[in-house]
């Protein structure tokens, strides 16, 4: 059984009994204790599930945006250094809401004039201090749990807008089916609004959420898109980043001069 299939179950298990043990899921999947140990640290580092004594436990809730910031942090600030490798003077960017695509915000200052577009309460606030930016935050219904705004108003607002670039955020990536995965429709039918009205797409994601999430929805990726992750993709993960026929780039998680052309594939 492959080890997201293994994912798959042990989730399935714990929505449905809430709380499960490490023998229960042994004889579920036919795996070793250690490998059940190994899964649940995966999924644990996903804000999955809680690992208790002797077991796991669902863990309830979508976290904050003050717990996802505290998460990954340098994986994520490699990934916004990446990204703002692709930006260019007097562009038009838009960012979509997250963590990871906060960051972007950090390289910002070496641009003198850009436009910047979101429908992330967070990136709105981290963007206060460029005055010679031009800042458009579209309207909308705002979801407390992520600090953004949708709905039907945000995705009338995207009509009038043709972002040079667009950044996304992502709850999950699956790489076998080529989309982003969300745990509301209407998270993913914003993010599917966002990249059809852009002129190059870029999902801005860290190395723990490729897999299978235990979210519903689904946005399919365009055909023309860049994964921007972190380089600390497992031996795994980059063998399957090399078979998806995604274009991706590593980032360095340590600062300094990024190699290549920015428009190389990883």
């Amino acid at each position: 059984m492959s080890r997201e299939a293994r994912h798959r179950k042990i989730l399935a298990a714990v929505e449905a009994q809430l709380q499960v043990g490490i023998a229960d899921l042994q004889r579920l999947t036919g795996a070793s204790a250690a490998t059940i140990r190994r899964d649940l640290q995966v999924l644990e580092d996903k804000r999955l599930v809680l690992r208790v004594h002797g077991g796991v436990i669902e863990l309830p809730g979508e976290p904050s945006v003050p717990e996802k910031s505290r998460a990954h942090v340098a994986e994520k600030a490699a990934i916004g250094r990446l990204a703002v490798s692709y930006i260019q003077e007097s562009e038009v960017v838009l960012l979509d809401a997250g963590t990871t695509t906060g960051m972007i915000t950090r390289e910002l200052a070496r641009f003198h004039h850009i436009t910047v577009v979101t429908n992330a309460v967070n990136i709105l606030v981290a963007l206060l201090p460029f005055a010679s930016f031009e800042v458009i935050m579209l309207g909308g219904t705002l979801r407390s749990a992520n600090q953004a705004v949708m709905g039907s108003l945000t995705e009338d607002n995207l009509r009038h807008i043709r972002p040079d670039r667009a950044f996304m955020g992502a709850y999950g990536v699956s790489l076998e089916s080529r989309c982003l995965v969300s745990p509301t429709l209407s998270q993913a039918y914003l993010k599917g609004a966002m990249m059809q009205a852009a002129r190059h797409v870029y999902v801005a994601a860290d190395h723990t959420k490729l897999g299978e999430p235990r979210y519903g929805f689904v946005t399919p990726l365009p055909d023309e898109v860049t994964l921007l992750i972190d380089e600390r993709v497992s031996d795994r993960q980059r063998q399957q980043l090399e078979t998806s026929g995604l274009a991706f780039r590593l980032a360095p998680t340590e600062p300094g001069p990024l190699d290549g052309d920015p428009d190389r594939l990883g």
